[in-house]
């Protein structure tokens, strides 16, 4: 787990899952709705976020994005194309 302040985002290619570590404090229960699983401590505080197929979501958001004019940096842009797969090597580890 996160013992510091700091966020922590990790990315498993793989199973295509981006988790977003908010805090280091225990995770006592968890919900899901569709692709997004969050935890909670037994404060009822989120501890951790799970983006399941995180591919599919961020290529969306990044077109999205290209649509409304939005400029992104190239690398991200076309990381998460349409194109990428979660076996794509390109995916970047966060």
């Amino acid at each position: 787990m996160n013992k510091n302040k700091k966020s922590l985002f990790q990315y498993d290619p793989e199973a295509d899952v981006l988790a977003w570590e908010i805090t280091g404090r225990p995770i006592e229960y968890a919900k899901e709705a569709g692709n997004v699983i969050i935890h909670f401590s037994k404060n009822h505080s989120p501890v951790l976020i799970e983006i399941l197929e995180a591919t599919k979501l961020l290529s969306s958001a990044v077109g999205i994005l290209e649509k409304s004019g939005i400029k992104l940096p190239k690398p991200i842009s076309a990381q998460f194309c349409a194109c990428a797969t979660p076996a794509d090597s390109s995916v970047p580890v966060l």
